[in-house]
């Protein structure tokens, strides 16, 4: 699958012959009119026996001060399994770095295992061995150049940008064949009328993108899961946000995030 995706995504980015000018350009001397070649999904090495598939997508990449790191489209092209590996390797953080804010901080990876463990029995796990369970990448596969005024700019609900990711969001869908795609809602309702076309069978569970914001602001006002009520796994994992900057107000009401995914999955599938 992960060599079907990267011919699949250089075939799609050749084509489109260094367009939207308004994503982020390399920097390196004699390349500036270049872009930084679009990601493939991490590909978790086991996703493909999985019975039940999970695609897991946040929003977009933010690629504020970027200094070249990805000028090299061998290393871009499957930059979150680089990311991955070298975390695992070189590091021992609870939740590995994927290049992907909200799956690195463990928010949205917790995410995705309440939504797993909803089909699949889980005693205990790693991140880094759940995340070789499931499929995962940000919907937008292209970051507004950032400026001075603008440093980082969110799409979510203009369609003309989402529009340039829709080639390798078919070819995401139709090489991986997904049971249930994890997805912002607002990229949801903005671009339903595409996914709807492209998922195939996949079930759409449409979220609040997982960020202190919302979970301030909205998530928190479904009922508080109690530490002692979650499944061991889970209060683990929680008890491990504070090492990336989930503390405070933010970690207590994201013990809400468990209703709120409830409530979204019985809504959606009805």
């Amino acid at each position: 699958m992960e060599k079907r995706l990267i011919e699949q995504y250089q075939q799609i980015f050749r084509a489109k012959e260094n367009t939207p000018t308004w994503a982020v350009h390399k920097v390196a001397p004699g390349h500036t009119q270049e872009l930084i070649h679009c990601t493939i999904p991490f590909v978790g090495k086991f996703y493909e026996k999985e019975e039940t598939k999970i695609l897991l997508y946040a929003s977009a990449e933010n690629l504020t001060g970027y200094d070249g790191y990805l000028d090299c489209d061998e290393e871009a092209i499957n930059r979150h399994r680089s990311f991955f590996d070298w975390s695992i390797a070189n590091s021992n953080t609870f939740f590995p770095n994927v290049h992907i804010q909200p799956i690195t901080n463990g928010c949205l990876a917790i995410v995705a295992l309440y939504v797993y463990m909803k089909f699949q029995e889980v005693d205990t796990i790693a991140p880094a061995d759940f995340l070789e369970r499931i499929s995962f990448a940000n919907y937008c596969k292209y970051t507004i150049q950032p400026t001075s005024s603008k440093p980082n700019q969110d799409y979510a609900s203009w369609s003309s940008y989402l529009a340039e990711s829709h080639d390798y969001i078919a070819n995401d869908i139709i090489t991986l064949k997904p049971d249930y795609i994890i997805m912002p809602k607002t990229i949801y309702w903005t671009d339903r009328e595409f996914i709807d076309k492209v998922k195939g069978t996949a079930r759409i569970i449409p979220i609040y993108q997982i960020n202190a914001r919302n979970i301030n602001l909205r998530i928190k006002n479904y009922p508080k899961m109690q530490k002692t009520d979650l499944e061991v796994v889970l209060a683990d994992w929680c008890e491990h946000l504070n090492q990336n900057g989930i503390n405070g107000k933010t970690k207590e009401n994201f013990y809400s995030i468990f209703r709120y995914i409830d409530d979204v999955m019985q809504n959606q599938m009805r």
